[in-house]
């Protein structure tokens, strides 16, 4: 499980295990997770949130 961040398009390019990438760019989109944090919901628009105040 692999994510590539682009903030220049605020999407993010899933890379899920022995599958084709998935190109995430809705705000409200939910990214898979491994199963190791599989409680973790995250949304597109947090990570460029979290971004935004560095």
């Amino acid at each position: 499980m692999g994510w590539l961040i682009d903030p220049e398009t605020e999407s993010v390019l899933v890379y899920p295990p022995q599958q084709q990438p998935q190109l995430l760019e809705e705000e409200t989109a939910i990214l898979p997770t491994p199963e190791l944090v599989k409680d973790l919901q995250l949304k597109v628009g947090d990570i460029f949130a979290w971004l935004k105040h560095q």
